[in-house]
């Protein structure tokens, strides 16, 4: 939910995404798949109750690369697709899912290359205005992604009814899309498959073994999964808006082990890692991110090509990454050289398989902890509003932090004034391999 307004200047409360949810769970059939971008699934899961196609936690690839291809292909070649896949499509319509989808294609096309031929960053599809988006081009307009986010809006756009009511189940392949995506199959190395269930075991952890009141730092990617599962707080999950915080994050899981605990005591109770090389894998998003905030994390340095590993193996980091809180909480106990100051944080829980840790933050300040879940120190956007923001506490290693702040503006944000132009173009000149 936010906050919004209206013509008229009246702020209103937008509650559109829960609503949606919510319409899925009372009024389709149990058996509903759902297909939506895989940003959505846990949503469409946990509010909804129903099968989403993708969500956060879907680790292949060409499966998301096959949603790329649906959503950006011709209606009628879509609905081709679509109708051995799902039931209902679902689509954030204000503008969300087109400013999306240059990213939906080149993901599909990275697959499969005759979405775009000889032409990876698909640029002919898109809006010849930019971010108005009313002036789409031919490949756009005949998408079936924009198609369903305007008809409705623009009178030119005629959807065939007979396309999206006809349904017909494959079941082979909902068998497949219907499994727990928080488990999966694996094969051990005398060749023996198993059932691997460490995240939801990690959770179920959590919950069992761990205060009602622990708060629970990992990347955002696993928030539903620990506040759904191991129903605890955590410090962000995929409906964190606020990239500033994601950054932050960024900045205590790529900073040194020292530095990072003396943030992290005044956050949160415990670290959850993805320790099966899955957060190490992540970890320049990680550190970018936080750079894209904290500019002393890279400095000089947008891609911080500095933090990573100088072989695919993950067995030789480069300085950076060796000194990092999240390489050495990853590897303790499998790199007989990473040592962890037990005063600092401690190992209370490796599951089965190893995929998952998590750490006991030792020396956590009380003072922050009860000053952040005090209701006296949340900002309501009303006198007795429910829509009450927490703060930082006023630490002085989280408020010197936050004075190195820079706010963040997305490239589409008209309020940015050209503040961040040459980060932006230094990272997209690195990113193509220029220096």
């Amino acid at each position: 939910m936010m906050k919004g307004r209206l013509n008229n200047g009246k702020t209103v409360i937008v509650d559109d995404y829960r609503e949606s949810y919510l319409w899925l769970k009372n009024k389709t059939p149990e058996d509903s798949r759902v297909m939506a971008w895989w940003d959505y699934g846990y949503q469409i899961t946990g509010i909804g109750n129903r099968t989403s196609i993708a969500d956060g936690n879907t680790w292949n690839h060409e499966h998301i690369a096959t949603l790329g291809k649906c959503l950006s292909s011709p209606v009628k070649e879509s609905h081709s697709l679509i109708r051995h896949l799902a039931d209902y499509v679902l689509i954030w319509a204000g503008g969300d899912d087109l400013g999306k989808s240059p990213h939906m294609a080149r993901i599909g096309n990275s697959v499969y290359r005759d979405i775009c031929p000889n032409d990876p960053l698909c640029s002919h599809f898109g809006f010849y205005d930019g971010y108005s988006m009313r002036k789409p081009t031919p490949m756009m307009k005949a998408s079936l992604l924009y198609n369903l986010a305007v008809v409705g809006e623009d009178p030119s756009v005629k959807l065939d009814p007979k396309l999206f009511k006809e349904v017909s189940h494959c079941e082979e392949l909902a068998k497949q899309f219907s499994e727990p995506q928080i488990m999966m199959k694996g094969r051990l190395n005398n060749g023996k498959t198993v059932i691997v269930d460490d995240y939801r075991e990690s959770y179920l952890w959590l919950k069992n073994k761990t205060p009602e009141d622990s708060r629970v730092m990992a990347w955002w990617d696993y928030g539903y999964q620990i506040t759904g599962i191991g129903n605890r707080t955590s410090i962000a999950d995929g409906n964190t808006w606020n990239h500033e915080h994601i950054a932050t994050l960024g900045k205590c899981l790529s900073s040194p082990v020292k530095e990072s605990h003396s943030l992290i005591r005044h956050l949160a109770d415990y670290v959850l890692i993805w320790a099966g090389g899955d957060d190490l894998g992540k970890s320049p998003h990680m550190a970018r991110i936080g750079n894209s905030v904290y500019r002393d994390i890279c400095p000089n340095d947008p891609l911080c090509s500095h933090f990573g590993f100088h072989d695919q193996q993950q067995m030789k980091p480069s300085p950076m990454m060796k000194a990092s809180l999240l390489y050495n909480l990853a590897m303790l106990g499998q790199n007989p050289a990473v040592k962890l100051d037990p005063a600092l944080f401690s190992l209370v829980k490796t599951t089965k398989y190893g995929k998952v840790k998590v750490y006991k933050v030792n020396n956590v300040s009380q003072e922050s902890k009860d000053w952040v879940a005090n209701p006296a120190n949340r900002v309501c956007d009303a006198p007795g509003s429910w829509y009450c923001n927490g703060q930082y506490p006023p630490a002085p290693e989280i408020q010197q932090l936050l004075a190195k702040r820079r706010d963040f503006g997305q490239l589409e944000d008209f309020n940015r004034k050209k503040k961040d132009d040459k980060y932006h173009s230094d990272y997209m000149k690195k990113f193509g391999g220029s220096h």
